[in-house]
Order: structure tokens, then sequence, then C-alpha cells
């Protein structure tokens, strides 16, 4: 099993399906290594644009440092085509990194630089006030949601626990919202983000009955949280739950187990596909393994693939592909496995440039 350090290097590689796989490895682990931004910034002038947005956007959730938002400031300026994703990654820097680089707000638009402002305004607030204003957000967020909000409180949440006085109990109380409410509530919802960012690994597997709840973003914050915090004790109890749950929660606790990096999880995984007869299910666990970059589930992979007929299972094909690329390992099925998903992405293509 290939650990995070050895998987940075193919962020950079030739073949645009093991870049990307790469990419996507970082992404759904949460990952805050540091290098990563700078890393992708620097093979953008390699990729067509097209490929430099996706990366982009790939990046959203991604740490920035000094390095990356030099590069970010000069894709402001030399770059049109890439201003507005660049823009959004400058800005979701912390209000500390912000401050150092506020003689760039000029070249950014409008909105951007009456964003980037207010956000550096967070230095000048103490903590009773962002937790005031985080619960104006919890109360406008029952009446009315919007992504560009929830954007926002997540923000504010992260720049308020990053604090040592920061209001533990309180957001804690918060992320236990339901226990007293019997229904979702946003401020729930800010609760169990705030989880991660205060590290509350003790309730961990209490938000595994989030996903008892089709409520997508409570279920989505729950999902980030919970890759997070994830340990082998909540590996384990995952595991064991797995066969019990509905379709709807082993769905998401199965993609968790993948974004835990460690033997333990494949053992689950194959474990778990065993006994799993869903299709859809299957195909998820089967994509997991490929999360774990690991050559010794390649054959459960495979069968994955060959029982399965969907459209769908041409994302596993691109998965096991980058998988055994990365491992430097020939496969007679590879071949046929890279010419149906280019085949896929090219009727994508077309239909993207028709819609245009």
């Amino acid at each position: 099993m290939k650990q995070p350090s050895e998987v940075k290097r193919y962020l950079a590689h030739s073949d645009p399906f093991v870049r990307n796989f790469a990419l996507r490895y970082f992404e759904e682990m949460a990952s805050v290594e540091p290098d990563l931004v700078p890393r992708v910034l620097e093979t953008l002038p390699t990729v067509d644009q097209r490929e430099q947005r996706l990366m982009l956007s790939q990046c959203r959730d991604f740490t920035q440092t000094p390095a990356s938002m030099e590069q970010l400031a000069d894709i402001i300026v030399r770059e049109p085509q890439l201003r507005d994703l660049a823009e959004s990654l400058f800005l979701s820097a912390s209000p500390m990194l912000l401050a150092a680089y506020s003689e760039c707000f000029s070249m950014l638009s409008h909105r951007g630089g009456r964003t980037a402002r207010q956000r550096m305004q967070l230095l000048k607030k103490d903590s009773r006030e962002l937790l005031e204003r985080l619960e104006r957000y919890a109360v406008q967020g029952e009446q009315s949601w919007e992504s560009s909000a929830h954007a926002d409180a997540m923000y504010l949440l992260r720049e308020l626990m990053a604090r040592e006085d920061a209001p533990v109990d309180v957001l804690r109380s918060w992320a236990l919202d339901r226990s007293l409410v019997e229904e979702v509530t946003y401020r729930e919802i800010l609760g169990v983000a705030a989880a991660r960012y205060g590290h509350f690994s003790d309730l961990s597997a209490l938000f595994l009955d989030n996903f008892t709840v089709d409520d997508e973003l409570l279920n989505e914050e729950t999902e980030r949280t919970l890759t997070a915090l994830a340990s082998s004790d909540l590996i384990k109890i995952i595991v064991r739950r797995y066969p019990d749950e509905h379709w709807h929660v082993r769905l998401w606790i199965g993609d968790i187990v993948a974004r835990f990096k460690d033997p333990l999880s494949e053992q689950g995984i194959l474990a778990l596909l065993e006994d799993e007869s869903d299709p859809a299910l299957r195909l998820d666990l089967a994509m997991g393994l490929c999360d774990l970059v690991s050559l010794d589930s390649m054959d459960a992979v495979k069968s994955v693939i060959a029982e399965d007929f969907r459209p769908d299972v041409v994302d596993l094909m691109e998965a096991a592909y980058a998988n055994l690329v990365m491992h430097g390992v020939h496969d007679p099925e590879m071949g046929r496995w890279r010419m149906e998903v280019q085949a896929v992405n090219d009727r994508m293509l077309r239909s993207l440039e028709e819609w245009d």
C-alpha cells in the first residue's frame, strides 16, 4: 500500500488519468499537507485549459501557504481564463495569511477584494464576537440556506476553532443538538464541522448515526469530519456495523473506511466486499480499495469490473488503471480499460462543446 507521501509525485505524472486519480486521492482524504497546492500549480503549465480548471477546482479545501499565495497571485494577473478559480483559492487562506498579502487585494475582482478585506478583519475580532457571528449564521441557516453563506460560515468556524480560547464546549453542544430537538438543525451541522477542527474524536462513533438521516448537508459534513477523525477504532466499529445498516448508510460509511490509509482499512473492505451483494455498493467498495493504492487488492477490483456492466464501472476502470501504473505493473486489461475511459471522456467533451 502506497502512503500519501509516495502518491504526491504522481500529481505531475505524464498520464492525465494518473494525475487526476492522485489529485482526487488527496481531495477525498481532506489532506492538509502544505505542499499540495504548490505541486498542483507547478503542473498547470503542462496541461490544457480544461484540465487546469479541473485541477484548481479540486484544490478548494487544501491548505494555502506563502508559496501557494505567490503562485496564485501570479496566475490571477497573468491567466485570465483561470482567474476566478485562482482567486477563490487565494481567498481561502487564513486571515493571517491574507493580511500578509494585502498588497495583492487590488488585483482581485471587486467582490474578491471585498471578501479578502472582510476576512482579514476577523483578526480584530475576539472569539466571543466570532461566536456571536456564527450564531447568526446558525439562525439564518434555519430560515434559508445558500451555498455561499455556508462557505462563509465554514471559513469563520475554521478561524474560530484555530484560536486558543475557542468555545469548545459550546460547539460540542451544537454537534449534539439533535439529541435535544430530534431534527436536523443548521446549528448541529456547524457543530459537526467544528468537531474536525477541534478534534472531538470521542464523538466519532456517535456521528455515524447522522447517516441514518437523509440530509445531504449533514451527511457531507459528517463524512468530512469522520474522514479527519478516522482511527483504527472507528474503522473497526464501521466494519462491524456495516452489514446491518441500510443501503444509504452503507454507501456513506464504506467511503470513510477507504479514506483511512491503513492496511486495516484494506482488510475491512475486502471482508465487506465478500458479503456485499448490491452491485452499486460492491462498485463503491471496489473503488475504495483503489483509493488505498494497494496492489494486493487488484484481483478483487478486477472481479468487480468483470461482473458490472453499468456505465459507472468506467470510473472503477480508471482508478484500477491508475493504481497499476503507480505500482509499475502491466496487466493485459489495462489497454482496454484506458480505451473505454477515454471514449467516455471524449463523448462527454463533445456533449459539452455542443451545449456551448
